[in-house]
């Protein structure tokens, strides 16, 4: 499962507080506000095929392994743009390391023109 994704618009150092003013989004996946940005942006998601699960702090999300299984958020706009760096951080429980997409970032509704971080 997943649990606590935060994503800043430049790289940090593992030393550095995470809560400052380059924080874009953090979604805590905690009771009534799962899907909800609670960074500056509002920056909402939605959830399919997956559940609320007790996680390492508060609550987390459980995927069933299916490519019909994630969590996606929109309006990351300058994620991964030359010259912008970023950092992003999750606490994350595999059941099984099978391969699969972390995290993906695509340019157009048909997924293209991006790219993924993928768990090998």
């Amino acid at each position: 499962y997943i649990d606590n994704l935060k994503l800043t618009t430049r790289a940090k150092s593992a030393s550095e507080i995470l809560t400052d003013a380059s924080l874009v989004t953090y979604f805590s996946f905690d009771g009534s506000t799962l899907t909800q940005d609670m960074g500056p942006n509002q920056l909402n998601g939605t959830i399919s095929n997956a559940a609320a699960v007790s996680g390492k702090v508060g609550q987390g999300l459980a995927f069933s392994g299916s490519t019909s299984s994630y969590f996606q958020a929109s309006g990351f706009y300058q994620l991964g743009q030359s010259n912008k760096p970023f950092s992003f951080s999750m606490w994350i429980y595999p059941y099984s390391i099978t391969g699969g997409v972390l995290i993906q970032k695509t340019i157009l509704q048909n997924a293209s023109g991006g790219w993924c971080y993928t768990l090998m």
